[in-house]
């Protein structure tokens, strides 16, 4: 969301990320532990509908299986690319 001159909007660009090997090396000042900054994703949260009125989901990983969580249901999740929706 946005908030910009007293309005506020819902913000509807599409952002892209892996959902494994996302690599943070680059920004990260050099360690001498000599750590990788590799992260894989485990959850992602939606919001459905606009500003002032709307709807919550989540998708969250067990293990390599992915699960679409909607208030009390629970659902698979087979298409990876619902997961970066």
């Amino acid at each position: 969301f946005s908030h910009e001159n007293g309005r506020r909007e819902k913000i509807e660009t599409f952002v892209d990320y892996p959902v494994e090997g996302l690599d943070l090396n680059r920004f990260v000042q050099s360690t001498s532990t000599g750590e990788n900054y590799i992260y894989d994703l485990f959850a992602v949260s939606n919001h459905i509908g606009s500003i002032h009125f709307g709807h919550y989901t989540a998708l969250t990983r067990r293990g390599s299986q992915w699960y679409k969580c909607d208030d009390s249901y629970v659902s698979s999740v087979i298409n990876r690319g619902d997961i970066v929706s």
